[in-house]
């Protein structure tokens, strides 16, 4: 038999996006080089891309040009536990939870805040690894926070998520290296149908079928 060889890529992971503080307002930032950061919180930036421009920025990144995960958090605050949870706080007083089973969904491995236009936090995006997905959960008083969109497209666990200044974009990096940008259109529109999955169905001749189809929504990117 022929002996096995390991195939190793050049390409480097990704720990962490940014979306920039003024404008241009959808240019982002990343970084390749881990640090001892903590959760949420695995690398400095190094790099930036202005996507109308389609070009590399010549200057490295400073911090204070680029939003954080939690530049709109407000009053509410996350605390990781055990078994995939999420305890989300609220001025130190508990609230929802973000319940991921690691067996299915995978366990959370950064997340960041999505404002209303008003400003006060009305999503929590949540990149996972094992599904290698960003979720996106609605705020919660109590019990469980529901799930609004969940974007798939990596193929290896996400390290890093952010929101555009403007409240239109997500993006998000993984491990395998990519960088994507995910539309947030129509996520005040909640828990529909239309909300989560970008799209509205009726049962028909014993079939469920596609009645409306959003192009920015995560059914649109699968194929349907």
């Amino acid at each position: 038999a022929e002996p096995v060889a390991a195939l190793r890529g050049t390409g480097r992971r990704v720990w962490r996006v940014a979306f920039a503080k003024q404008e241009p307002l959808y240019r982002i930032a990343w970084g390749t080089e881990p640090r001892a950061g903590g959760f949420n919180n695995y690398a400095d930036l190094d790099a930036a891309f202005d996507p109308a421009r389609l070009e590399l920025e010549a200057a490295k990144p400073q911090a204070d040009q680029w939003l954080s995960p939690d530049w709109q958090a407000g009053s509410w605050t996350v605390r990781r536990e055990a078994k995939g949870i999420l305890q989300l706080l609220e001025n130190g007083a508990p609230r929802g939870r973000i319940e991921l089973d690691p067996a299915l969904e995978g366990r959370p491995r950064c997340y960041c805040w999505i404002p209303a236009a008003q400003g006060r936090p009305q999503a929590l995006a949540v990149g996972t690894d094992l599904q290698n997905s960003v979720y996106v959960f609605g705020l919660a008083k109590q019990g469980p926070c529901p799930i609004l969109r969940q974007f798939r497209g990596h193929h290896d666990f996400v390290t890093s998520v952010g929101v555009s200044r403007d409240l239109r974009f997500l993006v998000s990096g993984a491990a395998d290296g990519t960088i994507i940008v995910w539309s947030l259109d129509g996520l005040a529109d909640g828990n529909e149908a239309l909300g989560r999955w970008g799209g509205e169905f009726a049962v028909q001749d014993d079939g469920l079928r596609v009645t409306s189809l959003r192009p920015a929504g995560p059914l649109f990117r699968r194929g349907v």
